[in-house]
């Protein structure tokens, strides 16, 4: 069960473990308010009984959800991962027949690519993005920034192995804030940076169908990121093998 998903959803059961404590103790003091209110209210009130339960119970499912998800900022990192399944899994539905090839969550120096694409254009780092504000100038610069290092990264890991390809970089852009985007290209030192919104996908996939790579060349490079994503998954075994994933995680971390 690899992947930035599942790793989300166990950080944020070991983040609840850690903070039970407050979690147990708001749930015994609603508790124990609940119990009053509903004993006042319950012979004379039930109706209104019943409506106060609701809201302590809510209350409790929210302080829960909060101290998780919002104030830890796992929730940020699941849609996040979300929107990394959701780009490789529209370019996988893309794919071109032997000379289309996808790596995900490839480690290339101090940079976590997203996905490698490897295809006849040459070698693309893709960085997906889960906004809901809307992008202005600035944030467009820093996407594109580390969108640039992650290029070359890779760009210097394919001559550290002898390889040679045309690469470029690419922001998908999905939630509320694509809807703001136009697909251009940005440059960001020896890298163009596409910035390509959910929607346009498709139409930016077209402009990647054609190129200098060869079919056999394509299936090299794929090779080259795929074997550094063994030796990754390597590393990270024992680490995972610490906590094995429960009923519960592999619920929560299942396909949709």
């Amino acid at each position: 069960m690899r992947g930035a998903r599942p790793t989300v959803w166990r950080e944020a059961l070991i983040f609840g473990g850690r903070h039970s404590p407050q979690i147990l103790a708001t749930g015994a003091v609603l508790a124990v308010t609940g119990a009053l209110a509903y004993t006042r209210l319950a012979p004379t009130r039930p109706l209104l009984a019943g409506a106060v339960m609701g809201v302590l119970g809510t209350v409790f499912v929210w302080t829960i959800v909060w101290l998780t998800w919002v104030s830890s900022g796992l929730s940020q990192r699941l849609q996040g991962a979300l929107a990394d399944e959701w780009t490789a899994t529209a370019l996988h539905r893309l794919r071109l027949r032997g000379n289309w090839h996808l790596v995900s969550a490839v480690r290339a120096g101090d940079e976590l690519v997203d996905l490698v694409l490897t295809c006849p254009a040459g070698v693309v780092a893709i960085d997906s993005k889960w906004s809901v504000q809307p992008w202005v100038s600035d944030d467009v610069n820093r996407a594109a920034e580390r969108a640039a290092t992650a290029a070359g990264e890779i760009e210097r890991h394919l001559q550290a192995t002898g390889l040679q390809a045309p690469v470029s970089a690419a922001i998908v852009v999905w939630g509320p804030a694509a809807s703001g985007l136009v697909r251009r290209q940005v440059p960001m030192g020896r890298h163009l940076v596409d910035l390509v919104p959910a929607r346009d996908l498709k139409a930016w996939s077209r402009a990647q169908r054609s190129g200098p790579v060869e079919r056999d060349e394509s299936a090299r490079l794929a090779t080259v990121f795929a074997d550094l994503l063994a030796k990754q998954a390597a590393i990270e075994a024992a680490e995972r093998a610490r906590l094995r994933p429960g009923v519960v995680l592999r619920w929560l971390t299942r396909p949709r």
